[in-house]
C-alpha cells in the first residue's frame, strides 16, 4: 500500500467500545470508512485545487497523473 494511503487509513481508525465475552466493557481499534473516503476526497481535492491554481503536483500539471504519482498508483 503506498505510504499516503497508508497515512490517511492510520488517521481513519476509531477507538470503540464493544462488550467481551462476559459483558464486560472492551476496547478496540476500527477503520473509520466514512472517514477514510473523506480523507481521501480532500487529500483529492487540494491536488486539483494546487493544479487548478496553475502550479505543478510531483512535477505535473496534469491532474490525473499527479493523482496517480500522489497515491503510488501505475
Amino acid at each position: 500500500m503506498n505510504t499516503r494511503i497508508q497515512e490517511l487509513r492510520e488517521k481513519a481508525i476509531v477507538e470503540v467500545q464493544g462488550h467481551g465475552a462476559f459483558g464486560e466493557p472492551e476496547w478496540y481499534n476500527e477503520l473509520d470508512e466514512d472517514k477514510f473516503a473523506e480523507l481521501i476526497v480532500k487529500e483529492c481535492a487540494s491536488i486539483y485545487e494546487k493544479i487548478d491554481n496553475g502550479n505543478q503536483h510531483m512535477g505535473t500539471s496534469d491532474y490525473l497523473k499527479a493523482l496517480q504519482k500522489h497515491f503510488g498508483i501505475k
